[in-house]
């Protein structure tokens, strides 16, 4: 144990310690502004659910956020689809081991606002040329 001074000192002088505790203000700005946003541009709620049922009806897949995990294998087809999906401009990310288990790869799709109907039906055709929706685990 140690005293209450010293235990104070190395708090406050501690590299590991230092500027822990506390939010950067740009941070706390930038949350705070979007906050603002979010109160003032409610369409983007409603955009976010449209784009969400829109990827369920499309895929057939029963999608109830705006991030979806399909897990589709093996780590090497995981990689594949990502690089096929790069390459028809979606940027999709492959989660893989250790992340998740062996043979549970997965791609990562984030939806956003300020995505379009359209988007999702290209998206949706870039995912059908990489893997079948009816063997994907969510």
């Amino acid at each position: 144990m140690s005293s209450q001074k010293w235990k104070q000192l190395i708090q406050s002088t501690g590299h590991s310690f230092m500027f822990s505790t506390g939010m950067p203000v740009p941070f706390a700005a930038a949350a705070y502004a979007a906050v603002i946003v979010a109160r003032k541009e409610t369409w983007r709620r409603q955009a976010i659910w449209d784009r969400i049922q829109d990827f369920s009806d499309l895929t057939g897949i029963p999608v109830t956020s705006h991030i979806r995990s399909l897990v589709i294998g093996s780590e090497d087809r995981a990689l594949e689809a990502s690089q096929q999906l790069l390459n028809s401009g979606f940027h999709v990310v492959a989660i893989r081991p250790p992340v998740v288990p062996p043979n549970s790869c997965r791609l990562r799709v984030c939806l956003s606002a300020a995505h379009t109907r359209k988007d999702m039906e290209r998206l949706v055709a870039a995912l059908s040329s990489c893997m079948n929706f009816k063997d994907i685990a969510v």
